[in-house]
């Protein structure tokens, strides 16, 4: 038999040893040294020169590919029995694969575990979110560390300050004080801020002066603000910029006072700039709402919030020293310092840096929402690009680290999520149905009406409330005013005029025409014609922000 010319008939020891390894690389899938060693018929150590070389070349890679890396991260209530099973077994030997197959071989993984997830409705979505927010009695978080737990989910979303210990912390937490934020916020642990303040321009006029009470402001870990920062940073730095163009004069001379000086407290900026108390109120109200300072504890921002009936009107003249010294200062507001600067160096776009940090609110939203899609980014103004998270997300599904596929119906474009939570959807989904009513208000972040389901959008202000029925809307509050988008009973409307915070004296007069309940439709916004009037008084939510008396 004739070799035919062209093929190589003298091997060095070395390179066919190589060459018959690669011929079997192609044609295998997965396996370990000793298996390779045993097919080739050559010892261990040649066929581990060899796969090394391979390895350089570029065509063999070594991992655990048919058994799982012991050093992989386990979830929490596998950690324990992993790393017992670790002290008593001995690790397992490393494979090898080629690296077209196990392209090949990963691509036909993913694709099989993405075809393996039925789809869950809308409304069982819901529902795992009120439970991983904590909004049900089994789940609600306590003390301290409870209260981190859901700032550390709730960081980098804008609220209403008036609604953060009015609605949002007291249906997360059981029994929550504001002795426990303020002590996480002395430890500086946790700060508070406006994040995304918009941008003014010249053509805006003169800014307004002070602060309402429906002002959105934001808690965040101190240790992220460079990464919850970072995508909004060619923004803010602009308005860094102009920020003395558009600020009162009094609001710059504090900036600049504690820009010089560092952290300074209420009494200070007093007796530095010699100014009122109301002027330095409406000062640090101009400065927090531009998102530029921030104080050693939330009382700072609670005096803003304070209803004026709360507490008794004080002059805004200052009092003679005289004998006797009162407290003027019903609650201590810390030092007030500036928390927003130009950034020294800005983060490079498609650099190292700025990955990592886009990968890190690419945990964010898997830690806030469970599973994360496209229409969720609504809801998120300080949030990078879709198509970077996009590249980030499938990374991560690459690593075996979340999930990708279709998890909720209704919902276009690609989900991610965690293994967990696709098995928490499942459950949800398989569970008897129980009824369970949600009221939120509607700043919460799990108000999705108009987002994840058909019904129009309930207008996200601190007065406005809506209701879900087992994941389901079934009613909102505008105005005092309640709106039913199906036929309830007797028992569950009261329910609701009463979570609603609406005035109990006018529930026996309120009557829907049943002609009206029989049309009334959950996936129709209502008409006019389908509201309970709920009484003619004013809300105390629209009443007017008291100023704050710092001394």
């Amino acid at each position: 038999m004739n070799v035919p010319a062209g093929v190589q008939q003298e091997w060095e020891s070395t390179e066919a040893r190589t060459a018959i390894i690669r011929g079997l690389l192609d044609n295998s899938g997965p396996q370990t040294v000793a298996e390779m060693a045993y097919q080739a018929g050559m010892t261990e150590p040649q066929t581990e020169a060899a796969l090394m070389a391979l390895e350089g070349e570029g065509i063999a890679m070594q991992g655990y590919f048919r058994i799982k890396d012991p050093n992989w991260d386990q979830s929490l209530e596998e950690s324990e029995t992993v790393e017992t099973k670790l002290e008593t077994s001995p690790a397992p030997p490393k494979e090898w694969c080629h690296r077209r197959l196990l392209s090949r071989i990963h691509r036909l993984t993913l694709q099989g575990l993405r075809a393996q997830v039925q789809p869950v409705d809308v409304s069982v979505l819901i529902q795992y979110l009120t439970r991983l927010h904590g909004l049900t009695g089994e789940e609600k978080r306590s003390g301290t560390n409870g209260l981190f737990e859901v700032l550390s989910m709730l960081q980098g979303i804008d609220i209403p300050a008036i609604c953060w210990e009015r609605d949002i912390l007291p249906a997360r937490l059981s029994n929550y004080q504001s002795s426990q934020l303020d002590e996480l916020c002395f430890t500086g642990e946790v700060g508070w801020g406006r994040l995304y303040p918009p941008r003014r321009t010249a053509e805006q006029g003169k800014p307004m002066t002070g602060i309402t009470r429906n002002a959105p402001v934001s808690f965040f870990l101190r240790e992220d603000i460079p990464w919850l920062t970072c995508f909004n940073q060619v923004s803010s730095n602009l308005e860094d910029s102009e920020a003395e163009h558009h600020l009162s004069s009094p609001a710059q001379e504090v900036q600049e006072l504690l820009t010089r000086r560092g952290a300074l407290f209420a009494a200070d900026l007093m007796a530095t700039t010699q100014a009122l108390p109301s002027q330095i109120a409406d000062s640090l109200g101009e400065l927090i709402s531009r998102g530029l300072v921030t104080s050693d504890s939330y009382s700072g921002m609670r005096q803003f919030t304070e209803d004026r009936s709360t507490k008794q009107r004080r002059t805004s003249r200052k009092s003679r020293i005289g004998l006797v010294r009162k407290r003027s200062t019903p609650n201590n507001t810390g030092r007030w310092s500036i928390w927003r600067r130009e950034a020294s160096a800005e983060v490079e776009e498609r650099s190292l840096q700025y990955f990592e940090y886009v990968e890190q609110w690419a945990w964010q939203l898997i830690r806030r929402w469970g599973v994360v899609f496209r229409d969720l980014m609504s809801k998120e103004a300080g949030a990078p690009r879709w198509f970077e998270l996009l590249q980030v997300f499938r990374r991560l599904e690459a690593r075996g680290e979340i999930r990708g596929g279709r998890f909720v119906t209704g919902v276009a474009g690609e989900q991610f999520a965690m293994s967990g939570t696709i098995q928490e959807l499942r459950k949800l989904r398989d569970a008897p149905t129980s009824d369970e009513l949600t009221i939120l208000s509607a700043t919460d972040p799990l108000n999705l009406t108009g987002i994840l389901t058909k019904d129009a959008r309930v207008p996200a202000t601190p007065a406005n409330r809506i209701a879900y029925w087992n994941g389901n809307l079934i009613a909102w509050s505008k105005n005092e005013e309640l709106f039913l988008l199906t036929k309830v009973s007797e028992k569950l409307k009261r329910e609701l005029v009463l979570g609603f915070g609406l005035p109990i004296q006018d529930f026996n007069r309120q009557q829907l025409n049943t002609n009206e309940q029989s049309t009334a439709s959950s996936l129709e916004p209502p008409a006019e014609d389908q509201f309970l009037p709920a009484g003619n008084e004013t809300s105390s939510t629209d009443k007017k922000s008291p100023r704050p008396s710092f001394l």
